[in-house]
């Protein structure tokens, strides 16, 4: 009797227990870090879908997934890979600055469809992943900083421009030491402050914004030349942006001492001697800008900026018949270039720059 009791009671016992497991398992919480798991398991298949090269198709499924789990796993993968808790051996650098790209080319298709408020929620995931991949790095942090630059031009042609001065600012906020991303902040500022001003602008509000962005130039070439003296770039972008707010002087005397450097390449010497030129101009001093744009030919005899500033130098002074000599090359048939204008490089080359540099980061993160 005692026996049949005793396994009456095991039998009691064990059906507790596994009501009690069952219970558990489908409480809420348990179901919730099934659920997670789950997604999170999802969510590195798309990863590893990236990696292999099938881009659109991983952008693809990240979009059609359902956004606030996803959501919540990475931002739970970004914390971890932030603070180093409970680190996942997979959940490596890698993973992270592959993660940050797909979030960020999802960002891009989404702006494109003139999705902004998806768009910036997956640029914001992005950037705490890319963040994260240095934290769990001991590499140098170079691809973090050629991410934030890359995704900065690019999106200088997907938003509108007060919002891409705004992930720019945002660019130089996370990486304030980096001179080719404050070069690059100061060249687009320089270009808003040069864009004619849009219908319904009053000339005051116009004068403002433009000086407006103008400062915002100078700040930030003024911190690149802080960091590195000898930034040719930063220092030429500098000067031109101080005579285009009435600071001839200066900009002359800044340029003339880049100028005299001789490890500047091409293509800054090249715009350098046209800037200078056409501030020798301003000057009343016709000779010395002659003097630099034949320089400027001399460095590049097919590039049409030089020659053009040169033919209408000389046509201004009455000389029409060199004039015409040093512009018809410009108007042969056939005339082959290999490259682009410098001054147009030097003005419009910087989205394409990025966009290249976004092609080689996704290059570094496939398998």
């Amino acid at each position: 009797m005692n026996d049949r009791r005793r396994g009456f009671d095991m039998l009691t016992r064990g059906a507790t227990i596994l009501c009690a497991v069952l219970a558990l398992a489908a409480s809420p919480a348990v179901a919730g870090a099934q659920e997670r798991e789950s997604t999170a398991e999802q969510y590195r298949t798309v990863i590893a879908l990236y990696r292999s090269g099938w881009t659109d198709k991983a952008v693809d499924q990240l979009l059609a997934s359902d956004e606030r789990p996803v959501f919540a796993v990475v931002e739970g993968f970004a914390k971890r890979g932030a603070i180093g808790v409970g680190r996942d051996p997979a959940l490596d650098a890698t993973f992270y600055r592959a993660a940050s790209m797909l979030h960020a080319e999802a960002a891009f298709r989404c702006w494109r469809e003139g999705l902004d408020k998806r768009a910036s929620a997956h640029f914001g995931l992005a950037r705490g992943l890319v963040d994260a991949s240095q934290s769990v790095s001991a590499a140098p942090a170079t691809s973090r900083r050629r991410w934030y630059l890359a995704t900065a031009l690019v999106l200088t042609r997907l938003v509108p421009p007060d919002q891409a001065l705004e992930h720019i600012a945002e660019a130089v906020k996370r990486v304030p030491d980096d001179v080719a991303i404050l070069t690059a902040a100061g060249w687009f500022s320089e270009r808003m402050a040069d864009l004619p001003a849009g219908r319904g602008w009053d000339l005051r509000a116009a004068q403002t914004a433009r000086r407006r962005r103008q400062d915002e130039a100078l700040r930030y070439l003024a911190a690149a030349l802080a960091l590195d003296a000898r930034a040719a770039e930063a220092a030429l972008r500098l000067s031109r942006v101080e005579a285009a707010m009435g600071r001839v002087e200066r900009a002359a005397a800044r340029l003339a001492g880049l100028l005299a450097r001789d490890d500047l390449d091409q293509a800054t010497a090249y715009v350098g001697r046209l800037v200078l030129g056409r501030l020798r101009e301003q000057q009343g001093n016709t000779r010395e800008a002659e003097r630099l744009y034949r320089e400027a030919m001399s460095l590049d005899p097919v590039a049409q900026s030089a020659r053009a500033a040169l033919g209408q130098l000389l046509h201004a002074a009455g000389d029409s018949v060199q004039a015409a000599d040093v512009v018809e090359p410009m108007l042969t048939a056939g005339t082959n270039r290999e490259r682009n204008d410098p001054w147009a490089d030097y003005r419009l080359a910087y989205p394409l720059v990025g966009e290249l540099m976004f092609e080689e980061l996704r290059d570094e993160v496939r398998r």
